[in-house]
């Protein structure tokens, strides 16, 4: 008897878009999980000593010094994890 194994690929695939200038880090949404849209992020930012995350997807934002980039990016990864909000439309 011979046992067939699907190697079917199916995590996300790394989108290839450049990031925008500034963002230090990315987190994909839970939309953007869902329907493999690599526009729906979450990006961190760092300039005049701030941490700014913003969604792609819904417009929430928060900010704070820079000695508190980890709070920022916790709130990020919280917002990113439950955010179901689609991006706009480009067309």
């Amino acid at each position: 008897m011979t046992t067939t194994t699907d190697t079917t690929e199916t995590a996300p695939q790394a989108s290839t878009e450049a990031w925008p200038a500034g963002v230090t880090a990315r987190l994909l949404t839970r939309i953007g999980l869902r329907n493999d849209d690599y526009r729906a992020t979450v990006d961190l930012t760092e300039a005049g000593g701030r941490v700014t995350a913003t969604c792609r997807s819904c417009g929430w934002t928060t900010s704070h010094d820079t000695p508190y980039r980890e709070s920022v990016r916790d709130a990020a990864q919280n917002h990113a994890n439950g955010c179901t909000g689609l991006p706009k439309p480009t067309a």
